[in-house]
């Protein structure tokens, strides 16, 4: 006679399940564990989203931001200044020379962004291919 397998305090010959098997929902709607996985993610995000920058942090931002900007507005000023000395210094022209200034710095600006690391340019048009086999 063959030793009996079958887990304690069940009746001997039928195997007991080892786990109970979850609760199931009808079909299409989440099953128990999915309820409870959403409500600790949802928990956790409303916790991340609540919790404030550190001062630190915004300050180096607004601090990088501000540098930034100081230095694209100096090298449109020093452009319009050349511009202007180009022309022969004329009065009452440095609005024209500042926003001609601006325009070939922006330029310059999106030129320097597309020749960036990583950055392969505008999507071309696929070649076309010829009848050829």
């Amino acid at each position: 006679m063959q030793p009996d397998r079958s887990a304690p305090g069940s009746t001997p010959g039928h195997a007991a399940p080892l786990a109970a098997s979850p609760a199931r929902s009808a079909p299409g709607e989440p099953d128990a564990f999915e309820l409870w996985l959403r409500r600790g993610l949802q928990a956790r995000f409303a916790t991340i989203v609540a919790e404030p920058l550190p001062s630190a942090l915004l300050e180096l931002a607004s601090q990088a931001t501000a540098a930034a900007e100081d230095r694209f507005d100096q090298r449109v000023r020093e452009r319009a200044y050349f511009l202007w000395l180009g022309e022969g210094r004329p009065e009452g022209r440095a609005l024209e020379h500042w926003m001609a200034a601006f325009m070939r710095e922006v330029a310059a600006e999106v030129d320097r962004g597309c020749r960036a690391p990583g950055f392969s340019g505008p999507p071309r048009a696929g070649r076309a291919r010829s009848g050829r086999g």
